[in-house]
């Protein structure tokens, strides 16, 4: 009896491969997800790698007149790699075993460069404005309109909700909700101080206590007037902003660009931070060896030059213009 149930009990031949079928069957109805994952997380990982590389190889070279960095090079202190530096004391050692310190080779120094930031920034930007077009009938944001958030009064601005209490606050007093503007829900929350102002020859002052992105919006697509003046702040009975489908050449139009403006107005001048560009203010910040980097409309980005007749003259080592003569919509609409 005790044989019979013990055998009873016990998995026959038909029923192992009954369970081997059918964990072959599921493990071949899951394999395309799992591998779908993984290949977009692969994906993800090395566009950010590359991303970050690209952007500190180019601020690399603007610095060392334009000539690559070495593959590697022997040092007393170890083998410098294009990557890092490998102590010499681990020269020897399996691999596995060795150690890099990715800081001190030749890019190390260019992972939070001016160049770096910008592009972090625009790339989120450009990104985030792209889901909200998708989301809203492809009708792009205005750049400032009055509003309520929460029971409290302020602007909405493109970048963030002002409360009323803040816009009579001194510069560098005024506080932000940067997940409280349009575009507020479409983007990650890791905006870096661009270094650059640093580097104008003139004072920064920035406008809010976040910290400041440094970039500016076209307001010409947040609306124009009948006479074609971009629109600095929509009203309910005012025109719209425009729609992706009215802009001729997407490719063309820019959308996001470095931004800074040259204030007071005076010889006395400081750089401070600003978020809009038409083809009237010189606000476009061309900190980029004298190229602002860009977002356009069609999700590529890039650098463009200033029409050297723009340049500010109250402080022309801090590279502020505008992409054309005053009055041109030139990579504006």
């Amino acid at each position: 009896m005790n044989q019979l149930h013990h055998r009873k009990s016990a998995f026959t031949l038909i029923e192992l491969l009954v369970v081997v079928a059918i964990i072959l069957v599921l493990a071949g109805v899951a394999a395309p997800a799992v591998w779908g994952a993984y290949k977009s997380s692969s994906l993800a990982v090395s566009a950010n790698n590359i991303r970050q590389l690209a952007a500190g190889g180019a601020a690399y070279l603007g610095d060392n007149n334009y000539r690559f960095w070495p593959y590697l090079i022997k040092a007393p202190a170890g083998d410098v790699y294009w990557f890092g530096l490998e102590p010499a004391e681990h020269r020897g050692k399996p691999e596995g075993e060795r150690i890099v310190d990715m800081q001190a080779g030749p890019l190390g120094a260019y992972k939070t460069s001016s160049l770096a930031v910008s592009a972090n920034n625009i790339r989120q930007l450009a990104a985030g404005g792209a889901a909200y077009l998708g989301d809203n009938n492809y009708r792009f944001w205005p750049y400032r309109r009055n509003g309520e958030v929460d029971g409290k009064k302020g602007a909405i601005w493109w970048f963030g909700f002002e409360p009323g209490k803040s816009l009579g606050k001194a510069e560098g007093e005024r506080t932000i909700d940067m997940e409280a503007g349009p575009l507020g829900a479409y983007m990650p929350r890791s905006f870096v101080p661009d270094p650059s102002f640093g580097f104008t020859g003139k004072p920064f002052k920035p406008k809010y206590k976040f910290g400041y992105i440094g970039v500016g919006y076209n307001v010409h697509l947040a609306g124009e007037t009948k006479s074609g003046k971009a629109i600095w702040l929509t009203r309910s009975n005012g025109p719209p902003p425009l729609r992706y489908w009215d802009l001729e050449d997407p490719a063309n139009t820019v959308v996001f660009a470095t931004s800074a403006q040259v204030y007071p107005f005076r010889e006395d001048a400081v750089i401070e931070e600003f978020y809009g560009i038409d083809n009237k203010e010189v606000t476009v910040h061309f900190r980029h060896n004298g190229q602002a980097m860009v977002a356009y409309a069609n999700g590529s980005a890039g650098l463009l030059p200033m029409d050297p007749s723009t340049r500010d003259a109250k402080a022309p080592e801090a590279n502020v213009g505008r992409f054309a003569p005053k009055g041109s919509k030139k990579y504006l609409r």
